[in-house]
Formats: structure tokens, C-alpha cells, sequence
């Protein structure tokens, strides 16, 4: 009896154990997303065709220039577009890239065909720094002036300049930090007009491009720290030509060829044992305009090198895209009182460019803004400011344009009354007139009643 019972047993467990593996292996055929449970199984799965399309069309990530420079700076002016920065905000000396202030003032307050005589306190300046070799009596024009500025860094020709602007050095000095304050130059302070080496003579490299991108308005600016050679005809004190190379290696023909950069097209150099290797660039490809700044660089062909690898980064990494064009239907109005059509189309005038990534751009990401004037009455000129175009490259805004009437619209004054007397205060103040003329009767029939 009981060879049978454990002969049962021994059955019952068998049947037991078939059955469980049978129900765990058809669960594992019913479920294809189940995880492997064998060490052999748990190695990584081969990807799939999708998963590695993705990664083979992922984008290469973009390193930044190589700038030895202690602090930098790059913008595209027209767009108002910051493209690089390092240490931006930081306290910097300017050196002779001060020279940039001086010429705009210059240039903005002065007659250029205007003569000038150096005097004795222009002229005294130490001899070992950059200068034209100017004498007290000498007369030079602002033009010439300011060509020996900004193209041989004359200290001398600063100095001359700031007092036919200003009436003395010092007087310019307090010109040239107001003007610094209005145009925003918030962590900039000038202690004279050429760059000599003083504690409170300092600057960032973000204001230097302020100052830099302001100036560069100018045509006769853009010109002047363009020349590549400037001659200096005789003067009353002096008896030969002086002839000045450029000191921008990037557009002199004679620099290393190394530092020459086809696209730049100014501005200016500046050095002392404090400030270091300084240099404010500029330069124009295929539409992008660029404003460089380099302060404190390692040597005198680093600071160009410097600037040559922050322009070659924006024109490798950006590209000049039109956003809307000028002919285009940017946004509608309505005008009040207007004479005939009350609905007013409003246009940009000119082509809205901006930079955009060149690689990457996506237009999914381009969004744009319209804000218009409020309560747009007639009458309007063509051509006149009823609001603003903002441009936005994945939430960042990246230009604004304003916007301009299509055409003029004359007011119509029939419209004008009916507004008037269909306005809440006219039918209000009207309503009072009816109900005081009303009472005013009823207490007059009132009194006659009963008299």
C-alpha cells in the first residue's frame, strides 16, 4: 500500500512540474516584448534600422572659436545679433582702440575741410608712443587728423582733435564719457582721448562694440579705417610728406599673409604693457555684416588670429537669411475715420534679413510678432510708423523691422461726428439734457395743475 501511495506521489509532482513549464513557456511565446531571462538574453539587442538612421542624422556638435584673448566679443550690427562672448563685462584697458570714441566725436561735431593749429599742451605727449610727430603751430585738417588716428594711432592728432572739439582735453573727456553713458556704455569710463594707461581708463568688450558698431554708421568713418596707406602733404611745419601704413594686418598687403583676412574691412588696433594686445575688427560676407572685439590676446599677431577664428566661426556656423521681403503683405489695420477703405495694409518697406543657423536652420522654428500702434486714426501719410515686425528663431528674438502704411488715407469728419454722437458720452450727456428738460416740464405742469 504504500509503494502505491508514493508511487502516486511521485506521479502528481512529475505532472505538477510538465505542467508549470509548459504554462511558463507558452507565456513567454504569448508575450514577444517579455524580457530575456537568461544571461545570454540579457545582451544588448541589435539596433534597429530607424534607431540608427537617427543617429547617423543628428548633428555634429559645433565648438566654438578658438580665442586665446582674455575677453571677446561678436555681433552682427544689423541684426542686433550676439554671436560670441567671453568674459564680455569684464573691466578691461581699451589702449589705443579708445581712438574709436575720438574719431566718431570728431567726426560727428566737426567740419572735416576744417583747419586746425596744434598747440603746445596737444603736442606734448611722450614721443616713444604713436604719433605723427606733429609741432606746436602746426596746422592739419580734421580730415587728416583724424586719417592719422585711426590708420597710424597718433596720439598727438588725438590730442588736436579733442581741443577743436571741445574747447580743451578735459572738456572733451567729459564729451566723450556723456556720449559713452546715452549710447549705453555702462562699464566704460574714459580718462583721455587716445588711451594712454590710467586704473580709471577702462572699459568691457561689449561696450567696445557699442561704440564700434555706432561709429561704423558713418560712411566717411567706414572709409577712413579702411585705407590700407595715407599720405600726409607738406604743412607749414613740416617740409615732406609723411606716408602711414595701416597698423590692421588684416587689410595691410604687407602684414604676414597669415593675418590677412580678405572680408575684414577695419577698424582698430590698440597695445600697452596694462592692456596688452587689443584689437576691434570688422568685416562683410555674402550680406552679414560682423563687429569683433579682442582685449588682452597674447601677442600682436594672436590678436588678429583671434579675430580671424571668431569671424570664420559666424560666417561657418550662420548664414544671411531674408525673413520677409519689402513688396510682402506683412500685417492689416483698421483706421479710424478713414475716407473710403477703412482696412490699411502695412508693409517693412525694404527687405528683413537676419543670420539664421546655416546647417541646422529649421522654418518650423521662425515665429513671428506683430504689434500694432494702438487706435490708428486718420489721417495717415504713406509711409508712416503704425507698428513693429518681431522675428523669433526658437524663442530667441533674432531682428524686428518696423512696419509702414501702404498708403495715405485722408479723414473723413462725417465719420468723425457720427462717432462723436453715437459715443457712450454724448448719448449719456444727452440722456441727462432729455430727463432734466422732462422734470423741468413735469414740475411746470405740476405747478399750473394746482394753482
Amino acid at each position: 500500500m504504500k509503494k502505491i501511495i508514493c508511487l502516486l506521489m511521485i506521479l502528481a509532482i512529475t505532472f505538477s512540474y510538465t505542467y508549470s513549464t509548459v504554462s511558463a513557456t507558452n507565456n513567454r511565446t504569448k508575450d514577444p516584448n517579455a524580457k530575456p531571462e537568461t544571461i545570454e538574453q540579457q545582451k544588448e539587442e541589435p539596433k534597429k534600422p530607424e534607431e540608427e538612421k537617427k543617429e547617423e542624422q543628428a548633428p555634429a556638435v559645433v565648438l566654438g572659436p578658438d580665442v586665446k584673448a582674455e575677453a571677446a566679443f561678436l555681433i552682427c550690427p544689423s541684426t542686433k545679433k550676439i554671436i560670441y562672448e567671453k568674459n564680455a563685462d569684464t573691466k578691461m584697458y581699451p589702449a589705443s582702440t579708445t581712438k574709436i570714441m575720438t574719431a566718431y566725436l570728431a567726426l560727428t561735431h566737426l567740419d572735416l575741410n576744417k583747419e586746425c593749429t596744434a598747440s603746445a599742451k596737444a603736442v606734448d605727449i611722450d614721443r616713444d608712443g604713436s604719433n605723427m610727430g606733429i609741432s606746436q603751430g602746426e596746422i592739419l585738417t580734421v580730415r587728416q587728423l583724424i586719417d592719422s588716428l585711426v590708420i597710424h594711432s597718433a596720439n598727438d592728432a588725438a590730442n588736436v582733435l579733442a581741443e577743436e572739439t571741445s574747447g580743451s582735453i578735459e572738456e572733451f573727456v567729459n564729451l566723450m564719457n556723456s556720449t559713452a553713458k546715452e549710447l549705453g556704455m555702462n562699464n566704460t569710463h574714459f580718462e583721455n582721448p587716445h588711451g594712454y594707461h590710467s586704473e580709471n581708463h577702462y572699459t568691457t568688450a561689449r561696450d567696445m562694440a557699442i561704440i564700434a558698431c555706432k561709429a561704423m554708421e558713418n560712411e566717411t568713418f567706414v572709409e577712413m579705417v579702411g585705407m590700407k596707406k595715407l599720405t600726409i602733404p607738406k604743412t607749414n611745419k613740416y617740409d615732406t610728406e609723411r606716408v602711414f601704413s595701416t597698423r590692421n594686418a588684416l587689410i595691410n598687403p604687407y602684414s604676414d599673409i597669415s593675418l590677412q583676412y580678405r572680408f575684414a574691412t577695419g577698424i582698430k588696433t590698440g597695445h600697452t604693457s596694462n592692456a596688452g594686445y587689443c584689437f576691434v575688427g570688422s568685416a562683410t560676407r555674402n550680406d552679414m555684416d560682423l563687429i569683433s572685439v579682442v582685449f588682452k590676446s597674447t601677442s600682436y599677431n594672436r590678436a588678429f588670429i583671434d579675430t580671424k577664428n571668431l569671424f570664420e566661426h559666424a560666417y561657418k556656423t550662420y548664414k544671411t537669411r531674408t525673413v520677409i521681403k519689402a513688396d510682402e503683405l506683412a500685417s492689416t489695420c483698421n483706421v479710424r475715420w478713414a475716407w473710403g477703405k477703412e482696412h490699411l495694409v502695412l508693409k517693412t518697406n525694404k527687405d528683413v534679413k537676419t543670420i539664421l543657423p546655416r546647417d541646422t536652420y529649421s522654418e518650423e522654428l521662425l515665429k513671428s510678432e506683430i504689434v500694432i500702434n494702438d487706435k490708428i486714426t486718420a489721417p495717415i501719410k504713406e509711409g508712416e510708423q503704425l507698428g513693429t515686425v518681431r522675428f523669433f528663431y526658437d524663442d530667441e528674438l533674432v531682428t524686428e523691422a518696423p512696419l509702414y502704411a501702404s498708403r495715405s488715407v485722408s479723414r473723413n469728419y462725417l465719420k468723425q461726428l457720427f462717432s462723436y454722437l453715437l459715443s457712450g458720452w454724448f448719448l449719456t450727456a444727452l440722456g441727462i439734457v432729455v430727463v432734466l428738460i422732462f422734470v423741468s416740464k413735469f414740475k411746470h405742469s405740476y405747478k399750473r395743475r394746482y394753482k
